[in-house]
């Protein structure tokens, strides 16, 4: 079983069946309640430092990280369950009493940390999301995190109006379908399935039509240019690589929708994420160190403009942190400093060996991969190599990027409490300190990210101020950016808009200048 209390790089279950009976049981908690909840310790060992609440009872139990109390308590009520022979869907008890007048015979296998916000559900062994835990999130987020300007009273965040009669079919019949801005309007209801221009963004259309218009990135470049914004945090995704031939995840063109170009069959994966799942690569990992060789070739890919623009806010001293999903290690070729960027899902520049846990030189693993693309020369079918530790002789060397149900490196927790959630100044602040690090972000980039990946999703929503602006560069509408009144959205070919960013700034010239410098040495080098 993969333990909750980490924080893996996970896909999020959407079709639970354990949360809603569970959930039933049990109305989310009141303000004062959640306020409650989250001061409270674990109800086992008294600890109060990293918990959960179970969503059926709304006991609070320890992570794994402290003694492991709520996996205890599920696995606990879960035999108790089973032996009262009362079961709901999936094994989950119905919570009926039994005849005898004990306890309700619930198995409580979906709980909510109180550090980031996730929902896991031990039985589904998964990181889960419905409505009915939104709920709930709602709650525990306004009151960990400071609720919206304009919140309505009564549970926090929750709507209270009730829909219209007159709703179309198509909408929700309770207030949940209705998306609420941060003051307090209610926009009209999005489109669903196949209707939906944007299936990945959460915000009502009125609200993110009016969010893409060129007035809202005008007022964020005035906002940088008269030294209003000084802190910028950057969450980047796959696209900031795509420019430099490096495939991305998921777009027509991604790597899961094009596994049989690299000569992968079909028939060795139940689904294309397993090709990144620990459990899958520790029993077969053929298909990884396939598409490894066949299709992430970039040891000659090289900075994207749009990296060189993240190194020119560093230049600049206006860049906080970049908390990059890419595992190709671009940022620091940009020239971005090495403390300015955190790697949420690891790096490909080291590795290690699976069985033994020593470090390998990451050459063990480029060698594999020139090998395999070797073998494919002219068309045959590749031989593909897998790297072997020369430590213990036999053990898989791995790159040391995270693979779905690995945990993510500490780094991403420790940046993003101190960068995001709790927004510290970084270190003792003085004459000495940084103007970027003496206060919290006050600009969140989102760029070329499809924001499906949890937890690293969560950051452009985690920030404790509502009126910071948030900036989506992306090629689609993704999340809830774009649903409050100082978010820009910029939807397009990701180069092209941080170029259209740079004009407004005045600093397209800066930025040419980079990419140029940068061609010229890729160019001197080949030639050497």
């Amino acid at each position: 079983m993969i333990v909750p209390g980490v924080g893996f790089a996970v896909t999020v279950k959407h079709d639970c069946p354990h949360i809603g009976p569970l959930a039933a049981l049990r109305e989310p908690p009141t303000l004062d309640e959640a306020q409650a909840m989250l001061a409270a310790p674990c109800a086992r060992c008294e600890d109060p430092s990293e918990n959960w609440v179970s969503v059926a009872s709304g006991k609070i139990m320890c992570s794994r990280y402290v003694n492991s109390h709520m996996l205890e308590h599920a696995e606990a009520t879960g035999k108790a369950s089973r032996e009262a022979a009362a079961p709901g869907p999936e094994g989950v008890g119905d919570g009926t009493k039994p005849a005898d007048g004990s306890p309700a015979t619930v198995h409580e296998c979906v709980a909510i940390s109180f550090s980031d916000l996730s929902v896991w559900c031990f039985q589904c062994d998964a990181y889960c999301a419905s409505e009915q835990t939104q709920r709930w999130l709602r709650v525990l987020h306004d009151v960990k995190f400071g609720r919206p300007a304009g919140a309505a009273d009564g549970p926090a965040g929750l709507e209270t109006e009730e829909p219209p009669a007159t709703a179309p079919a198509s909408a929700s019949s309770a207030a949940a379908g209705r998306v609420s801005s941060h003051d307090g309007t209610v926009a009209d209801d999005k489109p669903a399935g196949d209707d939906d221009p944007h299936p990945d963004s959460s915000t009502p259309l009125p609200l993110l039509r009016a969010a893409m218009r060129e007035e809202r990135l005008d007022a964020i470049a005035a906002d940088i240019l008269e030294g209003r914004v000084r802190r910028i945090l950057v969450l980047a995704g796959a696209g900031l690589s795509v420019s430099a031939g490096i495939p991305d995840f998921r777009s027509s063109s991604g790597l899961y929708n094009n596994l049989a170009a690299s000569g992968l069959d079909a028939s060795e994966l139940d689904e294309p994420e397993d090709v990144f799942n620990i459990d899958f690569f520790k029993e077969n990992p053929r298909p990884f160190f396939m598409v490894q060789a066949m299709m992430f070739k970039s040891s000659g890919a090289r900075p994207t403009p749009s990296h060189h623009f993240l190194a020119l806010l560093n230049r600049k001293g206006l860049l906080r942190r970049v908390f990059t999903q890419n595992i190709d290690g671009l940022e620091f070729d940009a020239g971005i400093d090495h403390d300015r960027v955190v790697q949420c899902h690891g790096g490909s520049r080291t590795a290690h060996c699976v069985a033994c846990g020593e470090s390998v030189d990451p050459a063990v693993v480029e060698a594999a991969s020139a090998a395999t693309v070797a073998s494919a020369a002219g068309g045959s079918k590749p031989d593909v190599h897998i790297p072997r530790c020369p430590h213990c002789t036999d053990g898989v060397v791995k790159p040391d990027i995270t693979f779905f149900g690995e945990n993510l490196p500490r780094a991403f927790f420790d940046r993003l409490e101190r960068d995001v959630v709790s927004c510290r100044p970084e270190g003792a602040s003085g004459p000495g300190t940084l103007a970027v690090d003496d206060g919290p972000c006050d600009l969140i980039i989102i760029m070329g990210t499809s924001l499906r990946v949890m937890p690293v999703a969560m950051i452009p929503s985690s920030h404790p101020d509502k009126s910071v602006p948030r900036l989506l560069l992306n090629m689609e509408a993704v999340g809830d950016v774009g649903d409050r009144s100082r978010d820009a959205v910029v939807l397009g070919d990701l180069d092209g808009s941080v170029r259209a960013l740079a004009d407004k700034l005045g600093w397209r010239g800066e930025l040419e200048a980079l990419v140029a410098a940068a061609a010229s040495s890729a160019s001197g080098a080949a030639e050497a």
